[in-house]
């Protein structure tokens, strides 16, 4: 247990914040963007289940994403991902 904390301390990862949501982030491209491994997970989900072409928006598509919100509305956190620079195709299936 300590060895993993350790580890987790001394990453030498460079850190960013997540493009999609603004929870902290390794900067490493995802899928073609910049993004928090939830976000990450979210869009290969919503992809590979083709559940992305279903998502509907209960406001005007304006929803903010951010940590605290990003669960609200799956519509708003796909366009997102793709404004993002994430891209469908690259997600294997």
């Amino acid at each position: 247990m300590k060895e993993e904390g350790r580890r987790l301390k001394d990453d030498k990862r460079p850190v960013s914040d997540c493009h999609v949501c603004g929870d902290r982030a390794i900067a490493h491209m995802h899928y073609g963007g910049i993004c928090c491994y939830s976000c990450k997970a979210f869009f290969r989900r919503a992809v590979q289940s083709g559940k992305d072409k279903t998502y509907r928006c209960k406001k005007e598509s304006e929803c903010d994403v951010s940590v605290a919100s990003r669960r609200g509305c799956q519509k708003c956190r796909f366009s997102k991902c793709l404004v993002v620079g994430m891209t469908a195709s690259w997600v294997l299936s």
